[in-house]
Formats: C-alpha cells, sequence, structure tokens
C-alpha cells in the first residue's frame, strides 16, 4: 500500500511527514519504526471536497554492506485510513 501512496501523481493538498519513533542498532544492522502521516483534500463522488488523513506504522530493517546502508525489508504494521474524521480503513498487522 505504501508503494501505491508513494507513486501517486503530485498532489498539491498533500502535507506528509515521517516520524523516527526508535531507532536500534548491532553492528552491521540497525532497525528503524516509524511513523508517516499524510493529509490532503479530494472531491468525492458527488463533488464535495473531503479531507483525507493516512497513517502508516512500519519498521524497516536496514544493513550496512560495502560502505553503505541498504533496505534489507520494510514491514507496515498498522494502516489507518480516515474521510472526513471517520475511519474507513485500520488494518493491524498481526504477531
Amino acid at each position: 500500500m505504501i508503494q501505491e501512496v508513494a507513486s501517486s501523481p503530485q498532489d498539491p493538498n498533500k502535507d506528509s511527514h515521517t516520524t523516527l519513533t526508535k531507532v536500534t542498532s548491532a553492528g552491521d544492522a540497525a532497525v528503524v519504526e516509524q511513523r508517516y502521516e499524510m493529509t490532503t483534500k479530494k472531491s468525492g463522488p458527488d463533488g464535495t471536497m473531503r479531507d483525507i488523513r493516512l497513517i502508516t506504522l512500519s519498521t524497516d530493517t536496514w544493513v550496512h554492506s560495502n560502505g553503505s546502508w541498504r533496505l534489507k525489508r520494510t514491514v507496515t504494521n498498522q494502516v489507518d485510513y480516515a474521510i472526513n474524521g471517520q475511519t474507513v480503513i485500520h488494518k493491524v498487522r498481526p504477531n
């Protein structure tokens, strides 16, 4: 889902930011937990503008190899999507 959001066309109403909530490292590996928040406005089926909010929580695993940090894996732990303040999607990755 994150790739779909990232590849969508430019949105002049979009405001987004990512917050690193926890970083742990050991040797040549690091684990980064993060929160992505995005808000925008979109026209609904009836033509009225709707407030959209997306929040994702994810965990990235990075490895240091040949002098560079490379992303090994991203796991999306939670996705929340709301329209006009009403939750439409709430998914939590099972443990």
